[in-house]
């Protein structure tokens, strides 16, 4: 009876032992491209889906709140497909935003710039609705003195200091050329490559013809889920 006991145990570990290991939750691997735009998911994924965006546009913002987070978990969490972010920047709202998120660590980029996009409601309207006399701070001084000024105005700080950026960190960063430059290179490679509004949608270098997140679920869905 006790060797039976233990054979069973012993192939009970040796079945554990040689089972295959879980899928990895790609969700969790974020990197940055030499061009500085953000990447979640495998490495080796096959397929890429590129986001043009900007933080002021209430298409973006709509994007995703209603199924960004479901996208990435369906077609990016078991390693089918890759997302990017890439910006396209409208304003100096735009880049400020943008310069604040590109300070947080690359594994929390994506945390940050979903917490932007999500709270759109609550700050987006302090910078359209700005006097002439906050306007006039934007558009004069030097670059960080002009991003810092957008910063006070739409409460930014208070926001990044809930992702873990204290205002001493967001002030190094904004106005630095090192974060703002390759963010502007971004929008100007975009226009130079047609890309016209927010959001674009690219896939494996296909222009989708919806930007809606109903509408890049369901025309992902009809390719990645079709039988092989």
């Amino acid at each position: 009876m006790i060797r039976k006991s233990l054979l069973a145990a012993t192939i009970a570990i040796a079945s554990i032992a040689a089972a295959p290991a879980p899928v990895a939750n790609w969700l969790t691997n974020v990197v940055s491209t030499p061009e500085k735009s953000h990447i979640v998911g495998d490495p080796k994924a096959k397929h890429t889906l590129t986001e043009y965006m900007s933080y002021t546009c209430v298409h973006c913002f709509e994007f995703e709140r209603d199924g960004a987070d479901a996208i990435k978990t369906q077609f990016v969490g078991d390693g089918r497909m890759r997302f990017e972010v890439r910006h396209f920047i409208l304003n100096i709202a735009d880049l400020t935003v943008a310069s604040a998120v590109h300070c947080l660590p690359d594994e929390d980029f994506f945390r940050g710039h979903a917490a932007m996009l999500k709270s759109y409601e609550k700050w987006s309207p302090k910078f359209f609705n700005a006097t002439d006399a906050q306007r006039q701070r934007y558009q004069v001084g030097t670059p960080k003195q002009r991003l810092q000024a957008v910063a006070s105005d739409i409460g930014l700080y208070d926001m990044m200091a809930k992702q873990g950026l204290g205002r001493a960190e967001l002030d190094r960063c904004l106005g630095n050329p090192a974060i703002y430059e390759p963010i502007i290179a971004q929008t100007d490679k975009a226009a130079a490559q047609g890309i016209t509004g927010t959001p674009t949608f690219v896939f494996d270098g296909a222009r989708l013809p919806t930007n809606s997140a109903a509408g890049v679920a369901s025309w992902l869905g009809e390719r990645l889920n079709a039988p092989k």
